[in-house]
Formats: C-alpha cells, sequence, structure tokens
C-alpha cells in the first residue's frame, strides 16, 4: 500500500475532522482559550469529544481529579480498539507503536478495521494514517481557534456539535449493539440533566453583570444592598418573596456542561456555574416533602414558597403547643 493510498483512504476522515475540528476551535477561542492552548491540546490531548468536554471543564473550572475522571470514562473505548489491534501493534516498530496507541481514534480504527488484513509494512501503514489524521485535526482546530480570535461576533451554540457528535455516535453503537436496556439508562439520564438542574436557572451573562453593577452602586451608596453567591453545600439564605429572595441565594453549582440557552436570554449562561435555587429547593428548604406537587409555572412558586411557612418548624411548635395544653388539663 503506497503512500499516495493511505493519504487516499483517509479522506473522509480529513473532512469529518475539517468541520468538527473546526467548531471545537470556534467553541475554545469563544470560551476564552487561547489559540495556542487549542493547538496544544490537538498535539498532546487529541480527542475530538474530549477536547469538547475540556473546554467545558476549563470554563466551569473543574478540578484536576473531575477533569481525569470525566476524561478517562471518556475515552475508555480506546481500552478496547488497543487490545483489538494488539497482533498489529506488536509488528510496528518503536517508537511509532507508542505514538500509534497515543493517536489512535475513532476513526483511525474504524478506517483500518476496514481495509481488513492490512498487507505491508504495519509500521509504515498504520503510523502514517495516524500522523495524518492528527495533522487533519490540528490544523482544523487551530484554523477554528484563529477564526474565532480575530472575527469578532457571537459563536453561542457551537457547542451544540458535541451533542451532535455524540447522537450520531450513539446511534451508530445502538445500530451495531440494540441493548434497549442501555438505552433506556441513557434516556434516564438525560432526563435528570434536562430537568433536574436545566440550564434555564444558570445566569445569563448580562443578567450578572447587572447584578454586580447594581451592587456596585449601592455600596457606593454605603447600602446593604447586593446580591450573594453561597456554595453548593453551604447554609442558605432566608427564602422570601420576589427577586431579592432569588438573588440573596445564588449558588455555585458547577455540574452543567452544555451551556446552551433553553430560554430567551440576552448574552450567555455563565461559566462560572452561578444559578439560582429551583422552585424545588426552596419547597425543600421550607419543609415540602420531595414528593409534594408544584405544578405552577416557577414565577408563581417562587411567590409562594416565599411566603409560605416553613412546615416542619410549624409543626414542632404545634407539637409543643399540644404538650402544654395536655399537661394543662
Amino acid at each position: 500500500m503506497s503512500n499516495f493510498e493511505i493519504f487516499k483512504s483517509s479522506l473522509p476522515v480529513m473532512f469529518g475532522y475539517g468541520a468538527l475540528g473546526f467548531a471545537v476551535g470556534l467553541y475554545a477561542s469563544s470560551s476564552g482559550i487561547a489559540p495556542v492552548w487549542v493547538a496544544l491540546a490537538s498535539l498532546i490531548v487529541y480527542a475530538g469529544s474530549g477536547q469538547f468536554l475540556l473546554v467545558a471543564l476549563i470554563v466551569g473550572n473543574a478540578t484536576l481529579i473531575e477533569v481525569f475522571v470525566a476524561s478517562f470514562l471518556l475515552n475508555f473505548r480506546h481500552i478496547f480498539y488497543t487490545l483489538s489491534l494488539l497482533p498489529e501493534i506488536r509488528l510496528i516498530k518503536a517508537p511509532w507503536r507508542y505514538y500509534f496507541m497515543f493517536a489512535l481514534t475513532d476513526e483511525t480504527f474504524a478506517l483500518l478495521r476496514s481495509k481488513g488484513q492490512v498487507a505491508g509494512d504495519k509500521t509504515r501503514i498504520f503510523a502514517l494514517t495516524a500522523f495524518l489524521n492528527q495533522f487533519y485535526w490540528f490544523i482544523a482546530t487551530v484554523a477554528g481557534a484563529i477564526t474565532a480570535s480575530e472575527l469578532r461576533f457571537s459563536y453561542a451554540g457551537v457547542e451544540f456539535s458535541l451533542v451532535a457528535l455524540f447522537a450520531v455516535l450513539g446511534f451508530e453503537i445502538f445500530r451495531q449493539n440494540p441493548n434497549a436496556k442501555i438505552l433506556a439508562f441513557a434516556f434516564i439520564c438525560a432526563f435528570v440533566g434536562l430537568f433536574v438542574f436545566p440550564a434555564k436557572y444558570y445566569l445569563s451573562t448580562t443578567y450578572q453583570q447587572t447584578l454586580i453593577n447594581h451592587k456596585a452602586r449601592h455600596a457606593a451608596k454605603g447600602n446593604g444592598f447586593g446580591y450573594e453567591i453561597r456554595d453548593l453545600d453551604g447554609k442558605a439564605g432566608a427564602i422570601v418573596c420576589g427577586g431579592m429572595g432569588r438573588e440573596r441565594n445564588l449558588i455555585i453549582d458547577k455540574r452543567l456542561t452544555d451551556f446552551t440557552p433553553v430560554t430567551h436570554i440576552k448574552g450567555e449562561v455563565n461559566r462560572e456555574g452561578i444559578r439560582k435555587m429551583t422552585p424545588r429547593e426552596w419547597a425543600r428548604l421550607q419543609g415540602f416533602p420531595d414528593d409534594f406537587k408544584l405544578e405552577l409555572a416557577d414565577t408563581h412558586l417562587y411567590k409562594q414558597l416565599g411566603n409560605s411557612v416553613t412546615v416542619n418548624v410549624i409543626e414542632a411548635i404545634a407539637k409543643e403547643i399540644r404538650k402544654v395544653l395536655e399537661n394543662g388539663k
């Protein structure tokens, strides 16, 4: 197999990586990551979905442990790719053998497997295929990053490319292995991610800046008004009716990875993980059980819960009153 034939066989990957890699570069650069870091990631990380996820983790100030666990789980499938190619990998000469194991991606694996039993110099064929694919990815991501840094306009929504990528990969995997249990589990996870902590509760950058400016103006006048941001596992402030109750109970929750707005907002979803407490969380603070139905719109729920009494406190007071009345008899 000549070098030109290897190049021709890699053309489908080039076109695919061109579009997806460009989207990664746009997403990373528009999220504040300099093109040089995008280039470095494409050299030493080199993982399509992994680099999409890495941007979200960096923007969300994830810890190194969180980055490691997420990356390991996402790329765990590559272990099986290596195992299935182990007889051929053993024939690749060092140091190209180690490079090939590093640069083995879904597309490279599929490309080599589609050729069947490859005859010829395994070192040249496998290493050159992996190198060309990484070269396409590197050029595409850097081009996307430079474009985003030079052309200043909103790239909001480009991160949906990651959702589209996983949708296609998930469909292909299910078509090859139609496991209904895994599909059901995936839908459950999607439901939890969409409805338990949806992006609509996260502040937009415009709203966040409005709160910052408002607090600064009041601080200059000697007033104490201003929003408060609390830790996810910290103590909540007073639950009161109106916007002040929500703005004094903002929390840091970095579990959101898809920053695509789900409502019409000004600006973009903030990358710091700042969100309002949900009506369900307010209900819990007021002592309502999780099976208590919250059937109204959020606006009305915040008002009702802010005006509510704390159920378990009233229950405790009532028990004490009953004891006094019974003992008085």
